[in-house]
């Protein structure tokens, strides 16, 4: 599964159900009372906005973010009460207040709120699950071998969940001087071999575990894998 897609699709569900929400509590409380005008339809979408770019610029659509509802649930609330404020302060300096139902502000405030937390914890059970199943994983190769790897691999490890599939290791030194697995993990060849399997297999990401003293090296090896 692709972390965009999900993060594109959260977006996409709030972005909808907010509005949907707003228009809903529109005709729930008012119907009948006030109509439907369109400063209605424009404040539904200010606080929307606002609120999805609070989000945004929290972090709230990381997937670390999507995962852990209690490291979002905060910034949530706090992003969708400031949108609020912020398009609460606009109504009052517009001399427009007096226009709108303060039942509907209120009642969109909470069921908003709600109708987010609510989205978020079903999608950190799904992220959950999807996880623990590998279908977020990076499947990951290791440029280099010796001390270096064996560090950043039991980094990986004992640092939990980093979303980090290590297929392998791939090593220009011979088996002579690197050994033929690393850490646990096979040796499958030099570079040249990571381009052909890049070609043949999914991969996400490659990383180098050389000195940076070793800068003729890795610029070789850049240019293979370029």
């Amino acid at each position: 599964l692709s972390p965009v897609v999900l993060t594109g699709c959260v977006r996409l569900f709030e972005f909808c159900g907010l509005i949907l929400l707003g228009l809903a509590l529109h005709q729930v409380l008012l119907r009948g009372i006030v109509p439907l005008a369109p400063r209605y339809v424009t404040a539904v979408l200010a606080v929307t906005v606002a609120a999805l770019g609070l989000f945004q610029a929290s972090g709230s659509y990381r997937m670390g973010a999507l995962r852990d509802l209690s490291r979002t649930a905060a910034k949530l609330a706090t992003g969708w009460s400031v949108a609020f404020l912020m398009v609460a302060a606009a109504m009052v300096l517009g001399k427009i207040a007096d226009h709108y139902s303060r039942i509907w502000l209120l009642s969109y405030y909470v069921a908003g709120l709600g109708v987010l937390l609510a989205g978020r914890t079903a999608v950190s059970a799904f992220v959950r699950t999807q996880m623990a199943k590998g279908r977020f994983d990076r499947r990951t190769a290791i440029v280099g071998g010796g001390p270096a790897a064996e560090e950043l691999i039991q980094a990986l490890k004992s640092g939990g969940d980093s979303g980090l599939r290590i297929i392998g290791v791939f090593d220009d030194r011979g088996d002579d001087r690197s050994g033929t697995e690393v850490a646990g993990y096979p040796k499958l060849g030099n570079v040249s071999d990571l381009v052909t399997y890049a070609r043949h297999a999914p991969l996400d990401l490659v990383v180098f575990t050389l000195p940076i003293s070793a800068e003729t090296r890795i610029l070789q090896m850049l240019a293979k894998l370029s």
